[in-house]
């Protein structure tokens, strides 16, 4: 079975190792790993990796935001980011980016890998126009979703967990949490994926 080809960008030698061992252990295959916007973009280029994880602040002063929309614009390759940054803006400014993911560091060991794989699995080089609309979903269903639900949906799908998406929408965590249990009573499911695919089959 071919290996899922991961490139790290990370300028922090110690995370970037560690996080290419836990990769190898779990049979992926590292094929690089970039500290600036000009060597990740070469080794995207060169490598033609199936992922790309990102950390946001890079050593030449880029960021790997500005990796990620030339990863959007030009490589069409799913992508997570793992960075220390949690601020508003900067968690405005990946969302932009439409990321298939976002650990805030230190992450768990064990959070990594299914992050990838949901990415990987939601990942659509036109994914804002495979998802229906909020519009769509409310004239095709015999439930209706708010604002605010369809909000709490995006964030699901881009594999962000409850946390995230509170620090999105400017809410608590438990609010998320309330959000999430309307929504699967309103769909008629009991799990994140199952949602994302009872939506998406709409």
């Amino acid at each position: 079975m071919k290996k899922t080809k991961v490139l790290i960008v990370e300028d922090e030698a110690v995370i970037a190792q560690h996080l290419e061992d836990i990769l190898e252990e779990n049979d992926y295959e590292v094929v690089g790993v970039a500290h600036n916007l000009k060597k990740a973009i070469s080794l995207i280029e060169m490598k033609s990796p199936d992922f790309v994880c990102l950390d946001i602040m890079l050593s030449d002063g880029s960021s790997g935001i500005d990796v990620a929309k030339r990863i959007r614009t030009e490589y069409k390759v799913p992508f997570i980011y793992l960075t220390s940054y949690s601020d508003i803006e900067t968690v405005k400014a990946v969302v932009a980016t439409n990321p298939g993911g976002y650990l805030v560091k230190p992450f768990k060991d064990s959070d990594i890998i299914p992050a990838i794989e949901l990415a990987i699995a939601n990942f659509s080089p036109i994914a804002e126009n495979d998802f229906p609309s909020l519009e769509m979903i409310n004239s095709k269903s015999d439930f209706h979703l708010s604002e605010r639900e369809f909000e709490i949906i995006l964030g699901i799908k881009d594999g962000k967990k409850n946390a995230q998406i509170a620090t999105d929408n400017f809410i608590s965590e438990n609010t998320v949490k309330t959000h999430i249990s309307r929504i699967y009573a309103k769909v008629g499911v009991n799990s994140k994926m199952a949602c994302i695919n009872a939506i998406k089959e709409l």
